[in-house]
């Protein structure tokens, strides 16, 4: 299904954790899994008995040869290259590549996969989101605030944010947006976005015809 998935760990023996809850989400959606590929790391190899106890097959590609890889590693690629013109498109800080990471790959598997509307599809999953609910990367909005806060007659009601993502673990209508006055990362759908924001594509100027600049000078 060419399906990406992305999780943002601290330490390397994280991948195995995470692993494991990915192939139980597999099975209930039955997809059997029949092999995992995967560089001889040692992270890695730590997986090999709990894989093969469960009928998966593990295959380890040559040291310092990712073309044995190759689907993966163009992903990963493409991932991180996405991301980046995400935040560069946004002017975001670069402290926010890892929402941007998962924002790309949410948006990248909506797009179409081998004869399928999208990566979700196979798995008889509904997109988290439609085309027309995406909101940019970035994008400036007002959030409002909780009416225990509203003590005080010249409280602000609503507070500035950005977004970096989209809660898939609540409901379609909610966005991981960042206030701007703490850089405090939160859960909201009470949020108003700046529909005037559109990502601007930087296109170069054309040259300048060598007759013209020649008319210049003289």
């Amino acid at each position: 299904t060419r399906r990406m998935w992305g999780y943002l760990i601290q330490r390397k023996s994280e991948a195995t954790i995470r692993i494991v809850a990915l192939l139980g989400w597999c099975k209930n959606q039955d997809r059997r899994v029949k092999f995992v590929r995967m560089d001889p790391a040692g992270e890695n190899k730590a997986m090999t008995l709990m894989l093969i106890g469960d009928g998966i097959k593990p295959e380890f590609s040559p040291v310092d040869t990712p073309q044995y890889n190759g689907v993966a590693e163009r992903a990963i690629a493409v991932c991180k290259e996405g991301a980046h013109a995400l935040m560069l498109d946004s002017n975001c800080d670069m402290k926010w590549w890892g929402a941007a990471t998962l924002d790309y790959i949410t948006v990248a598997n909506m797009r179409l996969r081998n004869g399928w509307p999208n990566a979700y599809a196979p798995f008889n999953e509904p997109p988290p989101r439609t085309p027309s609910s995406l909101i940019p990367f970035g994008c400036p909005g007002m959030m409002k605030q909780k009416k225990k806060r509203l003590c005080k007659n010249f409280t602000p009601k609503s507070e500035a944010v950005f977004r970096v993502g989209y809660d898939n673990y609540s409901t379609k209508d909610s966005y991981l947006v960042v206030k701007t006055s703490n850089e405090r990362v939160v859960s909201t759908r009470n949020v108003t976005w700046d529909r005037s924001y559109k990502i601007k594509l930087k296109t170069p100027s054309p040259p300048m015809h060598p007759a013209a600049d020649h008319e210049q000078d003289v």
